[in-house]
Order: structure tokens, then sequence, then C-alpha cells
């Protein structure tokens, strides 16, 4: 199941955001404590939601969690790991029915990118502490993949 950044996530990196999908294997990002780490693996899962209505988006409105945090309303799978300053939930633990809650109008084929680092970290996406990738095995449930530097997604196997 999807644990990852919804398609047109901004992920912070050195001097900016780029978005998920544009991130290379390679490039730096951001993490919340200042440092970076670089691009290990990407990773992308593409669900169609009238059959896999699990992997519907959750929205993170601006401000939900602190002034700022997130800086504008942030869309992650379900499962999907965000620290709020005290400790790691899953973004559907977060959710309170209005200002965390199911995504409304998502895409009905949703795009989902996941970043491995260097080592799992957090990662800042739209303001907000995210998890990166975390290497349990499950690559193999990932469509496209590639751990080529510089390179963009490309079919594997």
């Amino acid at each position: 199941m999807a644990i990852c950044f919804l398609e047109g996530s901004a992920i912070t990196v050195p001097g900016g955001t780029t978005l998920v999908e544009n991130l290379r294997v390679g490039d730096d990002v951001s993490l919340p404590n200042g440092g970076t780490l670089k691009v290990t693996f990407i990773g992308k899962q593409s669900f169609d939601l009238v059959t896999t209505p699990e992997a519907h988006p959750i929205t993170i409105d601006t401000n939900s969690i602190a002034e700022g945090v997130p800086n504008k309303p942030l869309h992650l799978s379900a499962k999907h790991g965000v620290w709020n300053d005290r400790d790691w939930f899953r973004a559907e633990q977060l959710a309170n029915g209005h200002s965390i809650s199911l995504m409304d109008n998502p895409p009905s084929i949703s795009h989902y990118y996941n970043i491995g680092l260097e080592e799992w970290a957090a990662v800042l996406a739209h303001n907000l502490s995210c998890e990166s990738y975390r290497d349990l095995g499950n690559r193999n449930e990932f469509h496209f993949s590639t751990q080529t530097p510089g390179q963009s997604l490309k079919l594997v196997g």
C-alpha cells in the first residue's frame, strides 16, 4: 500500500523547493535540522481510487499543525509518517474531519512518489516534517524506481 507523497508535493531542497516527481537520485534534500542528505532511491506507485479506495489521499490543510505548518495544503497517502513536534503519526491518525481529512476530488488515478535518502530521516514537504522512504524490503511494491544518479524514473523489471 502507498506510503508516499501525492504527485505535486513540494519537497524542500537547498535553495528552495522542488516537486517530488522532479527529484533525481543524487539530488540533495533539506532536513528539518538544517542538514541535507542525498536521494538514493525514488519510487512511484499509481492507484485507481475506484478499485483501490484505501489509497485515497489525506489532505493536511495550511496551518493545521502549527502556524505555517504546512505552508500550503499537503496531500499524502493515509499511512505516510508525519512528525508533529512530539512523535511520528500516520497522516490518517491526525485526521480530524475538517483541517486534516480525505482529499476532496482527488485524481481518479493517483500517483504517489517516495524518496529514499542515505539514511531514514525526515524531509520537509510544504514545511511539514514527513518521513523519507524506509527500506523494509518492499521496493517491489513500486511500479517505477531508479537508483541511478541523475536519472529520472525508469521502468524496472
